[in-house]
């Protein structure tokens, strides 16, 4: 089985315009979107104009943006003092009690924000896969279960440097340990080798409009090939 997922909806109007496309011409089987970027309404009208508003997923993010949630706008080491998410990937290892009932305030307000428009989740995944550091995981696998979302990217496996396989083996034994419909396999789109086809696996991208063209706005790949028969985390 093989998902194409595109990340990042609701970023931009180009992006949104890409995805969609991407949806029309079959290239993507699902998205997932960022709930807190300035347009998200615009990618959920989109979604629901069309016919993909049962395919799309959480981007969870704390990254970039906003925050949504009141809690986490004081803790200096995720926000600054506007409330703009300022944590960088793979930096803090210890969450104090405050920041971890924070970032589980804030997963529970994107992903409240996305049911409020009516559109259920199937997956969760998250920018920059901030998902996958353990130390946020074990914050968020609770929530998870609480909200009854089963299906969950792993992190990358696929086209990583060895040094950091086994620790990226051991996340994603933990999710598969907590019962979360996860693939076997997940690498970028533009890097997938033919070889995996019918392999059980998830090829991220993160489509954009520019220049008449999609581009995936990480790799700069031209996203125009159609790969196998999709499926959804539905289908796992």
């Amino acid at each position: 089985m093989i998902i194409v997922n595109a990340d990042d909806f609701g970023y931009s109007p180009a992006v949104n315009k890409a995805i969609d496309l991407c949806f029309k011409s079959k290239i993507i089987s699902s998205t997932t979107i960022m709930m807190n970027m300035p347009f998200a309404e615009e990618a959920i009208a989109m979604a629901k104009g069309s016919t993909y508003s049962d395919k799309i997923g959480l981007h969870f993010n704390l990254i970039e943006g906003k925050a949504l949630s009141p809690m986490i706008k004081s803790c200096g080491r995720l926000c600054d003092s506007e409330g703009n998410f300022i944590y960088k990937r793979n930096t803090i290892w210890l969450w104090t009690k405050v920041e971890r009932k924070a970032i589980k305030e804030e997963f529970q307000a994107q992903l409240d924000a996305l049911k409020k428009s009516n559109i259920n989740p199937t997956h969760v995944d998250s920018h920059q896969h901030v998902h996958t550091e353990l130390p946020i995981y074990m914050i968020l696998r609770k929530c998870l279960k609480s909200n009854k979302i089963d299906a969950l990217r792993i992190s990358r496996n696929l086209g990583v440097c060895k040094r950091n396989l086994l620790y990226k083996k051991v996340v994603n034994f933990f999710m598969r340990l907590d019962g979360f419909r996860i693939t076997n396999y997940m690498q970028e789109y533009g890097s997938y080798d033919l070889e995996r086809v019918g392999a059980d696996i998830e090829l991220m991208c993160h489509p954009i409009w520019d220049m008449g063209k999609i581009v995936d706005s990480v790799t700069g790949t031209i996203i125009e090939r159609k790969i196998g028969n999709l499926v959804n985390y539905s289908d796992l």
